[in-house]
């Protein structure tokens, strides 16, 4: 089958039509408001918490730098109504109940971050064998009861959104954090960006590893 070419006249005419495609959509674009644009978060702040239908519970960057903690087990176990089961010691595949609800892979609580589901086929197999990374994080929202429902599926528990670290605002700057410990722990988080109030980036770096709490004789034999 030939399949005849568009000749010139036709593609100075597509040209002109994406030309006046893109001269439309930007004075559209430039009178956008950023401010707009929906926040990553679920619940807010501790106040917007007491508003919400059922209970909710927000774990801020401020509560999260007195303890330093790192599993999500130690970090959740602050609020009412949230029960976990350990598994490696670390809270990197935890399995977490709200309200009594199975506990196993965290089935009937739906795990967020900056509002997304993180598990890979949230509809049809809810178990999370996934979770973020705990060290990165800004701040914890747990929601319980009705409010929950909005955020997605296998919500029967409640839902718990994970807030990845906010570009800086207003200027460049950054910080890093350097962790040692027992059984060989190694911990360092970096980050560095900044906001010229028309655009902003962070370059961000985490890396955790330990020796484990225990040695296994014969591995493998």
């Amino acid at each position: 089958m030939n399949h005849q070419q568009p000749d010139a006249k036709t593609k100075i005419n597509y040209a002109i039509i994406g030309l006046l495609t893109v001269l439309f959509f930007i004075p559209v674009l430039a009178a956008y408001d950023l401010e707009s644009i929906e926040s990553v978060t679920i619940i807010g702040s501790k106040e917007d918490a007491r508003n919400i239908a059922g209970s909710g519970a927000v774990i801020s960057n401020d509560d999260l730098q007195k303890t330093m903690d790192t599993d999500i087990h130690k970090i959740l176990s602050a609020v009412p109504g949230v029960f976990f089961r350990t598994e490696d010691g670390y809270g990197l595949r935890p399995n977490i109940s709200i309200r009594g609800t199975t506990i196993d892979r965290s089935s009937k609580v739906t795990i967020m971050e900056d509002g997304v589901l993180v598990a890979p086929a949230p509809y049809t197999s809810a178990s999370a064998y996934y979770f973020p990374t705990t060290g990165r994080i800004n701040s914890v929202e747990v929601l319980k009861g009705p409010a929950a429902i909005t955020q997605g599926p296998s919500t029967i528990g409640g839902a718990i959104n994970l807030v990845s670290t906010p570009i800086p605002a207003d200027e460049f700057g950054g910080e890093v954090v350097q962790e040692l410990g027992d059984n060989g722990m190694m911990r360092t988080h970096a980050v560095v960006g900044g906001d010229n109030g028309t655009i902003g980036a962070m370059v961000e770096v985490h890396e955790h590893s330990t020796d484990g709490f225990d040695s296994i004789a014969n591995v493998g034999g």
